[in-house]
């Protein structure tokens, strides 16, 4: 592999996510900076989770998701995330988590109201259902559009 994300030579039997070659912990957060992460967050991190932050912050590279010998390309992604780096995509997950559990939603829907949400757009689908009772979502069935 080299320090770009591409792979040099994948091993086929492997199969799932994997970190990269070279990876190293990125240093841990100062007092001020896990204290901004938090202000940023909008809560208070249970003490485990403040201990790892002051340990380590994520990592040097991305992940690889490997899917073995079906012959689908590996994918990069995050597998620790750090401060302040990737912010958004830590608060679009909170949002996620929250929207979750308040109106009850699958995964899947939770994970599209929050990504729409964050992104400050419209979905339009047809599942009033789910989709109708998220307060914060900008959401249109097409279905119940008059011509």
């Amino acid at each position: 592999m080299n320090s770009v994300g591409q792979l040099t030579q994948p091993n086929k039997n492997i199969y799932g996510f994997q970190i990269q070659e070279n990876t190293t912990w990125k240093p841990g957060l100062s007092e001020a900076d896990l204290q901004k992460f938090q202000n940023v967050i909008g809560f208070a991190f249970p003490e485990p989770l403040r201990n790892f932050y002051k340990v380590v912050n994520g990592l040097s590279k991305p992940g690889i998701n490997m899917y073995g010998s079906v012959g689908t390309k590996p994918t990069f992604s995050q597998v620790f995330y750090s401060y302040s780096q990737d912010i958004d995509k830590i608060k679009e997950l909170i949002k996620t988590i929250r929207i979750r559990k308040s109106y009850q939603l699958k995964l899947p829907d939770a994970l599209i109201a929050a990504t729409v949400i964050t992104h400050n757009m419209t979905l339009i689908a047809d599942n009033d259902k789910d989709f109708g009772k998220v307060a914060a979502l900008k959401y249109i069935n097409p279905n119940k559009i008059s011509s």
